[in-house]
């Protein structure tokens, strides 16, 4: 993805980290993240809540619980989407057929 441009702030990186998501660009998502961090945007809770989401649509849910775990060692406290994602991960209960599993603000579970 071509950023060079782009105004960055850290609404338009979680957004573009979601649509990663959405898609299951879990590579694109992880690299995007690097970028972000590389820029000098500091990732929130938003930001590792929509990484972990697409690492666990692209199937590599031990990399997302890896970054779950990680959170916390950069200063950022998971939310209760964050902790939804985490026990959705641990339990095994991550579709990663057709479905997408998407956490809203109060961290309650959509399988659309």
């Amino acid at each position: 993805m071509r950023t060079a441009n782009l105004q960055m702030d850290g609404l338009t990186a979680n957004a573009i980290l979601m649509a990663h998501a959405m898609l299951r660009q879990w590579d694109k998502a992880l690299t995007f993240f690097e970028e972000v961090r590389r820029r000098g945007i500091k990732p929130d809770v938003l930001t590792y809540n929509a990484l972990i989401t697409a690492l666990a649509n692209g199937g590599k849910k031990d990399r997302a619980m890896q970054v779950a775990l990680s959170m916390e060692r950069e200063g950022v406290a998971m939310d209760a989407g964050t902790e939804t994602l985490v026990r959705a991960l641990q339990a095994d209960e991550w579709i990663t057929g057709q479905e997408e599993i998407h956490v809203d603000e109060e961290g309650n579970l959509d399988l659309r």
